[in-house]
């Protein structure tokens, strides 16, 4: 999710908020609570509820009741102040970012006449895992479907896909997209297969599951989950999994979590040139 769409998103949450505590705040009795120290030394307590300048005193143990009520009521309180703070700076970024160009990387991407040339991997790669990943990555699977372009070139179904195998190209992990596999009598295409330098024989799977909002989509989500199982993919051991919906979209930041929770913090890289070359057969 970019970061206008995170900012309108807060700020749509923080204005229900504030709704929710305002009916809240309706129900409550009139007053403030006030905590005042009678004795530091003995660690004894005044409480005292103040309406309209008067002052009602009460015992922590005959009116336990009533003083909960009103400590909720000063937390609601400070809740709301919290949210309104939290508004005018979603606010303010989005009255900032609506006049700025944000989408220049974007068009670098869709222009041909760079796109070819925006690889960047780890210099020294392995030709082995070059191979590997070049030989899985065929282009005819849902070919029609691919509208969304990834920096390391690789045309993708979806915009998160596409932010997914960018970040793992980035990092220089070697990916088969949308590779057919094998798992007993049935056929899977996870939607990425990655593996790394660093230990070459671990393969770790990710698949991207993008309409968790559709009842069928769940149901097949399902059924793919409990086959990897069944076949010792298991979700957070050998298979990342991240799911979205039309209202919660997958967050850029969680992709990064996940790369570095499966493959380490991200090391410095050099461009290696004829790495797109060598992977795609450009």
């Amino acid at each position: 999710m970019d970061l206008l769409s995170r900012a309108r998103q807060e700020a749509d949450y923080m204005n229900r908020e504030i709704r929710d505590i305002d009916r809240q705040l309706k129900k409550m009795p009139e007053g403030s609570l006030q905590i005042w120290n009678r004795d530091k030394d003995k660690g004894t307590r005044q409480y005292v509820i103040l309406t309209n300048g008067k002052k009602e005193y009460l015992n922590l143990q005959k009116d336990s009741g009533i003083l909960a009520e009103m400590a909720y009521k000063k937390y609601l309180q400070k809740r709301r102040m919290d949210c309104c703070e939290r508004k005018r700076l979603a606010e303010r970024l989005i009255r900032s970012s609506e006049k700025c160009d944000t989408e220049r990387a974007e068009r670098l991407l869709a222009d041909d006449k760079y796109s070819v040339m925006m690889p960047f991997a780890c210099a020294g790669s392995s030709e082995e895992l070059i191979e590997w990943a070049r030989s899985g990555n065929k282009l005819d699977y849902k070919s029609e479907e691919r509208k969304y372009r990834s920096v390391s070139g690789r045309m993708m179904r979806s915009k998160s896909e596409a932010s997914i195998d960018s970040e793992l190209f980035k990092r220089g992990l070697f990916v088969r997209y949308d590779t057919m596999l094998q798992l007993s009598d049935s056929v899977v295409y996870p939607d990425f297969i990655i593996r790394s330098r660093e230990e070459p024989d671990r393969i770790i799977y990710w698949e991207h599951f993008g309409h968790m909002d559709e009842a069928s989509y769940i149901n097949r989500t399902l059924h793919k989950l409990q086959l990897y199982i069944d076949h010792g993919i298991i979700p957070m051991v050998n298979l990342i999994i991240t799911c979205e919906t039309k209202a919660k979209p997958l967050d850029a930041g969680q992709i990064d979590q996940l790369i570095e929770m499966f493959f380490g913090r991200e090391e410095n890289t050099e461009p290696a040139r004829g790495f797109y070359v060598g992977m795609y057969g450009k």
